[in-house]
C-alpha cells in the first residue's frame, strides 16, 4: 500500500474516532486470496450471463453476408458487441468452467470465498459495526491513460473492493483527500449484511468530518 494511501487511512481512523467511534484493529486473514478468487468467479459468471447475447433474441446483431449461418452470426455479433475486456472475461470464464478445469479453479475459488465470508462473519459477530479500508491503492486513472496497460496490473487496483462483491456485503466509497497530483482519494466502509441504513449513517459521519469539496482541475 502506497504511503499516501496509508496516511489517508490513518486520517480516516482519526476522523471516525473524533466523531465518537471506538476503533479496533481486526484481522481478515483470507482476504489476501480475494483477488484471485474474484477473478475466477466473476469471469465465470460473466461467461454464463453473457451467453444470452447471441444476436437472436435481443441486443446487437451484426450484419451478415451471403452464405453466413447461425455460427457466423454468433461470432460476428459477439466480436462487434463486446469490447476487449468483456471478451477477455468470457474467455477466462469459459475456461474455468470447462470440464477439465471446473474443480481445479471454479470450485476451489468458491471454497475460498466461503473462508473469506467466514472472516467477515466472525468480525461482525465480535461486535464490529463497520470496517474502514482504503478504496483503491491509487487515484482514479485519466480517461484512456491505461488503454495499453497490463490487465493484471489493472485488476490489482480492485484489491480493497472485491471482497465486498465476493461475500455480498454492502460497501460505500467516500472521497476524503487528494493525492500528490491533486486527484481525489477515497476510503471505503464495509457494513453488516442487510444493514445499509447503518452503513449510510457511518458514511455520512465520515463525509461530514472529511468536508471534501475539492474538484480535480482536469478530471478528464
Amino acid at each position: 500500500m502506497p504511503a499516501e494511501i496509508e496516511a489517508l487511512w490513518a486520517k480516516g481512523v482519526e476522523m471516525m474516532r473524533d466523531a465518537g467511534a471506538t476503533v479496533r484493529d481486526i484481522s481478515l486473514p483470507h482476504t489476501k486470496y480475494a483477488l484471485p478468487a474474484y477473478y475466477v468467479i466473476a469471469p465465470a459468471e460473466a461467461s454464463s450471463n453473457l451467453a444470452r447475447y447471441d444476436g437472436v433474441r435481443y441486443g446487437h446483431r451484426a450484419k451478415l453476408t451471403a452464405g453466413d449461418g447461425i455460427t457466423e452470426m454468433y461470432e460476428k455479433t459477439r466480436a462487434e458487441g463486446f469490447g476487449p475486456e468483456v471478451q477477455r472475461r468470457i474467455m477466462v470464464g469459459t475456461y474455468v468452467l470447462s470440464a477439465g478445469f471446473y474443480d481445479a479453479y471454479y470450485n476451489r475459488a468458491r471454497k475460498v470465498r466461503a473462508l473469506i465470508k467466514r472472516d467477515f462473519d466472525l468480525a461482525f459477530a465480535d461486535g464490529i459495526d463497520a470496517i474502514l479500508t482504503p478504496a483503491t491503492p491509487s487515484a482514479a486513472f485519466g480517461l484512456g491513460e491505461m488503454s495499453d496497460a497490463d490487465p493484471i496490473q489493472m485488476y490489482l487496483n480492485d484489491v480493497f473492493t472485491v471482497t465486498v462483491n465476493l461475500v455480498g456485503l454492502p460497501g460505500i466509497a467516500v472521497p476524503v483527500g487528494l493525492d500528490a497530483q491533486g486527484l481525489p482519494l477515497g476510503l471505503q466502509l464495509i457494513g453488516r449484511p442487510w444493514d445499509e441504513a447503518s452503513l449510510l449513517n457511518h458514511a455520512h459521519v465520515l463525509e461530514s468530518r472529511a468536508g471534501f469539496v475539492a474538484k480535480a482541475e482536469k478530471w478528464w
